[in-house]
């Protein structure tokens, strides 16, 4: 997860799939920010009991049989939208056969999904990339 030099005006915890086994918080309000992209993305609809009408359930999504991946990134887009921190989202959703690789040279022997998504935020336009498999799950490349 790419870290700017933003200043930090409220720490979190770092916390993707489990605490930072030191405690560390997170040095800058776009890491948190990701951080919490990640967390939308993850989190099933209704899971999160500070805010019910939050998430995507991407794993889910993706683990079964796919649907339609243009009506998964209206989804995520509008889930994103809610944030008072993100002002647009435009999220695209690549679905890579059996034997390709991930932009940073990871191979899928199994295939996967490539989600880019871009985020504006005040007057910044911000971009990252997660990448999805059935071994791995929901990962930031």
């Amino acid at each position: 997860m790419a870290v700017s030099p933003l200043p930090l005006t409220a720490p979190d915890l770092v916390c993707l799939e489990d605490l930072d086994p030191f405690g560390g918080e997170t040095t800058s309000d776009l890491q948190s920010l990701w951080q919490d992209v990640y967390h939308i993305l993850v989190e099933t609809p209704c899971s999160n009991p500070d805010d019910p009408d939050r998430g995507v359930g991407l794993p889910k999504l993706l683990s079964g049989a796919v649907g339609d991946l243009v009506r998964i990134c209206h989804v995520i887009d509008a889930q994103l939208k809610k944030d008072d921190r993100i002002d647009g989202a435009k999220s695209t959703l690549e679905q890579l056969p059996p034997g390709s690789a991930l932009p940073d040279g990871t191979p899928l022997p199994e295939g996967g999904y490539l989600l880019t998504v871009e985020l504006v935020a005040g007057d910044q336009v911000l971009g990252n990339q997660f990448s999805f498999t059935n071994a791995e799950g929901l990962a930031p490349t």
